[in-house]
């Protein structure tokens, strides 16, 4: 069985909803989605990834959760899971070495890179884009054969969330709907 977290996201301890950025979900995935395709970069593999998957999921508590009539809710996250699949187990350390070179190279804080649970060899790397707030999370599966990771956006509040119309921090692209909750 595959388990793989959200990562760096949606850590809100210590921070008021009203200070959270106001974004466009649209706007998020785009960001999202350029985000993921640096990591891809940063491994420098020739095998393709899986495919992408993943869904906004809320953040903070059930009591901190604003929802609309449509069924959005506010303050989400965003995150993207993916795999790539049949990498020689002795190209998959080399990669998320790159990828350690390249995030730090890049002004990205590395949050692990060793071992996790049990095993003794290097197996997950962890990261984030200071800047913006989106991380990443990788797992080495060496006797699969693969890598499995997890992009994923800070903490955002939607436009239409009261708490935004009181001062939330705004980011370019976000739109107005009229009529909306």
């Amino acid at each position: 069985m595959l388990l793989v977290t959200p990562c760096a996201g949606c850590h809100i301890v210590g921070v008021e909803m009203k200070d959270l950025p106001v974004v466009d979900d649209r706007v998020a995935a785009a960001k999202l989605n350029q985000f993921f395709d640096e990591v891809i970069r940063g491994l420098a593999l020739p095998q393709q990834h899986t495919g992408r998957s993943g869904s906004p999921d809320s953040c903070g508590n059930d009591s901190d959760v604003e929802y609309f009539s449509n069924g959005d809710y506010s303050p989400y996250q965003l995150v993207i899971f993916s795999r790539i699949e049949g990498v020689p187990r002795t190209d998959i350390l080399p990669a998320l070495r790159r990828l350690k070179v390249f995030a730090e190279s890049s002004g990205w804080a590395i949050s692990k890179f060793g071992p996790s649970g049990s095993k003794p060899e290097i197996n997950e790397l962890s990261g984030m884009d200071p800047s913006s707030g989106y991380g990443f999370t990788i797992d080495a599966l060496y006797e699969q054969g693969a890598i499995a990771f997890s992009v994923g956006s800070p903490c955002l509040l939607d436009p239409r969330d009261s708490r935004a119309k009181r001062g939330g921090r705004s980011s370019r692209g976000t739109r107005e709907q009229p009529g909306a909750d």
